[in-house]
Formats: structure tokens, C-alpha cells, sequence
């Protein structure tokens, strides 16, 4: 709260690149060092860059859900649409 009894504003810092990283790997952070690299899948980095607000998450959605357009149409959903 604020002096005037207000709350105070909601104010998120954009963090860095590397603290995202440490922040999203802290096992990794706390564990002693691995000669071995962790590699994200491209979903996982347009997950992070949409969390982060990098992004409005259209590509993130496209990767995810595309397939589900090249299904068929349900015959019982098609007559209710055709009413």
C-alpha cells in the first residue's frame, strides 16, 4: 500500500535473457555443472517467448492445435450448421 491507502501500482520487470534462464532452470542452477547441453524443442521456446511477452502466442497456437484443422467434420455438427 501506498501512503495515500492506495495499492501500489503492479509493476513486472522485463527481465534479461539470462536471468529468465536461470529463473526457468533453477535445478540446473543448484546442481554442480554438467558438461552435457539441454536443447528446448521449438514449442518449449514459443511457450517461454509467449510467458515472457515476447510474443501474442499465434505461432505457439498454430504449433499446437493445426493438426486438429485437417480433421473431419463430426456429421452431427455439420447438420446442426447447415440448419
Amino acid at each position: 500500500m501506498t501512503e495515500t491507502g492506495k495499492p501500489a501500482p503492479n509493476v513486472t520487470k522485463k527481465l534479461t535473457k539470462r536471468e529468465r534462464d536461470r529463473i526457468m532452470n533453477l535445478a540446473a542452477v543448484r546442481c554442480p555443472p554438467v558438461q552435457t547441453a539441454i536443447r528446448f524443442s521449438s514449442t518449449d521456446s514459443q511457450i517461454r517467448a509467449f510467458l515472457d511477452g515476447e510474443t501474442d502466442g499465434e505461432d505457439l497456437l498454430h504449433a499446437i492445435y493445426d493438426h486438429v484443422l485437417d480433421e473431419p467434420m463430426p456429421e452431427r455438427l455439420r447438420a446442426i450448421l447447415k440448419r
